[in-house]
């Protein structure tokens, strides 16, 4: 859509809620005019920004009361919580602006990745090309460096209509699907994780809500089924397993205690890349300490994860050995698979329904509670059916 006669347009709209800014690029019939503006109070904010990959905005483009520094400019942002203006004549438009935030000392940078306002158009090739350059060439490289990058470019892909979000679904589907690599070099500590999930979540959710094309928002809501929930408590997916291994006498480290390289090499993974296989390995574990058959073990991991013993030792923190038989550590278990689905089994139904039950009334709280407890009887679906009314 384009503006012609005086009249003015919107042609990029994105809210970070997680930061209380929004921002709003208008065309007018010789301008683009970007506003970026406070949802909530927020004094001695600034907006720390640039063109394009951090180029110095030209002093014509620059509001009053901003300051240079380095291959950016600073603006504060006005104490009456009025927006942020900023026009580009067309002629010599940069394609868009990027920005972080400060306040004091704290600095707000999209999880690494800026914030970034889409001036012109993209199309979907240039955004195709980079994802692909990157995934293809990235040397370091995990869920965790993927979600960032759907995050940085889901703005842009809702802008593009239909064509951009199927890519985002299209990219997160052969993730889920384990057609793109899930670790390549890259450690990153559990509770970082478990924010970014949590992140890249809210940020599609927030396009299944709001995003002007209906399409696009039926497409956001098929990308978010193939996502982990992210949240929780990513520090004790970390302390948790340690915790386990000293209170029950697993040798850890230089600790002296019974030998179990399974649980050390684990433990090692969790401490570097968690990642929904973990669900999967703790289910698996889990089977063999109830049953003491490796059959067990084997099936549950490939039944749940398609993991092999060939995909655990190709990790890069590779696990290959099998479990010892220690039964008494099921109950720690059994409570850290909870941990554990909290932050990666967004579509487990346990974990699902704890998350939304206080959003229920006492009524349909018991009701569901009482299908998932009887979850394998013949009269269940019926049960289902009646809940859904």
């Amino acid at each position: 859509m384009s503006a012609e006669d005086g009249d003015t347009a919107t042609i990029f709209s994105a809210n970070w809620e997680d930061v209380g800014v929004a921002a709003d690029v208008h065309e007018t019939e010789d301008a683009y005019q970007v506003t970026i503006r406070t949802t909530k109070a927020q004094p001695g904010l600034v907006l720390h920004w640039a063109l394009d990959d951090w180029v110095q905005p030209n002093d014509a483009n620059i509001p009053a009361g901003s300051t240079k520094v380095d291959k950016a400019a600073q603006t504060p942002f006005p104490a009456d919580g009025t927006a942020i203006t900023v026009t580009f004549k067309k002629h010599g438009s940069p394609n868009r602006m990027v920005f972080v935030l400060k306040q004091g000392d704290t600095w707000w940078n999209n999880e690494g990745r800026n914030y970034i306002v889409q001036v012109l158009k993209p199309d979907v090739d240039s955004i195709s090309s980079r994802v692909l350059e990157i995934e293809g060439k990235a040397t370091h490289w995990s869920l965790f460096q993927r979600f960032c990058l759907v995050s940085e470019t889901l703005d842009q892909a809702d802008q593009l209509g239909p064509d951009g979000m199927a890519f985002i679904f299209t990219w997160l589907r052969l993730s889920s699907q384990r057609q793109l690599d899930w670790y390549r070099g890259a450690n990153q500590q559990a509770k970082d994780v478990a924010h970014v999930q949590k992140h890249v979540v809210e940020r599609i959710g927030d396009k299944v809500r709001h995003s002007s094309d209906r399409w696009n928002r039926y497409l956001a809501r098929l990308a978010l089924a193939g996502l982990p929930r992210g949240g929780g408590d990513g520090d004790q997916i970390r302390m948790g397993i340690l915790h386990i291994m000293r209170d029950h006498g697993i040798r850890e480290g230089h600790r002296p205690g019974i030998e179990e390289h399974f649980l050390e090499e684990w433990h090692q993974k969790l401490h570097t890349n968690t990642t929904p296989d973990d669900v999967a390995i703790c289910e698996a574990y889990l089977a063999f300490l109830r049953s003491n058959n490796m059959g067990e073990y084997w099936r549950v991991l490939w039944d749940m994860g398609k993991l092999t013993r060939e995909k655990l030792a190709s990790f890069s923190k590779p696990i290959r050995h099998e479990p010892k038989h220690l039964p008494h550590l099921i109950g720690a278990m059994e409570r850290y698979l909870w941990v554990l689905k909290t932050t990666h089994a967004g579509t487990d139904l346990d974990s699902s329904m704890e998350m939304a039950k206080g959003y229920m009334d006492d009524d349909l709280r018991w009701v569901l509670f009482d299908i998932l407890k009887n979850r394998h009887e013949w009269w269940v679906p019926g049960k289902i059916a009646d809940a859904r009314q």
